[in-house]
């Protein structure tokens, strides 16, 4: 294969092993996708025409082969083990993966069904839970799926990171000022479930 398709190996230091779970190890991920490519064929295809969420769930439901069952990594005999992806890494591949393709396969195509759809995915997949997330948590502001973790990500790239809390609803809301821009179109305006927690932190604050 590598000379059919001029591969390049991967250097044996790019593989990360350290601080890693032995079910997470690369070789098995590896594994498990080669698996999944080869049972289901077209993947892409598949996600597009999955309904919804425990479809894609199934999709990925996969049993390696009998060697992979008593291996982590190449060479390396270990105990049998069932190897499977766990429901809280197939919501992370949706919402990193799966959901932005078919967002973006819908735009590009101009349907809306399909743009609709990896919304629909996020808001049926749970609130992720990470330490940016908390730290909204600390504010009072507790998303509950995937669709709002995502926005909440969104917003402290592109404005908190940023500086920009002038142009942010959040920002004026709790310096208590109005955005001031030369375009009202620039100003990020937010739904009511960011901005009542926002408004209960000002108060408690002052």
């Amino acid at each position: 294969l590598r000379k059919k398709f001029r591969l390049t190996p991967i250097s044996s230091t790019s593989w990360k092993f350290l601080r890693m779970r032995p079910a997470n190890f690369p070789t098995v991920r590896l594994a498990q996708l080669a698996t999944l490519l080869h049972r289901t064929g077209h993947l892409f295809g598949k996600m597009l025409a999955a309904r919804n969420l425990r479809e894609i769930e199934n999709a990925f439901v996969v049993e390696l082969s009998n060697y992979w069952q008593t291996h982590y990594r190449f060479d390396k005999a270990s105990k049998k083990l069932p190897k499977a992806l766990g429901t809280g890494s197939i919501h992370l591949l949706v919402v990193n993966v799966i959901a932005p393709f078919i967002f973006l396969y819908g735009q590009r195509r101009g349907e809306d069904r399909y743009q609709d759809h990896a919304l629909q995915l996020l808001e049926s997949i749970p609130a992720e839970d990470n330490h940016l997330i908390r730290r909204w948590a600390e504010l009072g502001i507790t998303p509950e799926s995937a669709y709002e973790t995502q926005a909440l990500l969104q917003l402290k790239q592109a404005y908190c990171d940023r500086r920009r809390c002038l142009q942010c609803a959040i920002g004026c809301q709790l310096l208590e000022k109005r955005p001031s821009l030369e375009e009202e179109g620039d100003v990020l305006y937010l739904p009511s479930w960011v901005l009542s927690p926002a408004a209960e932190a000002r108060s408690a604050g002052a």
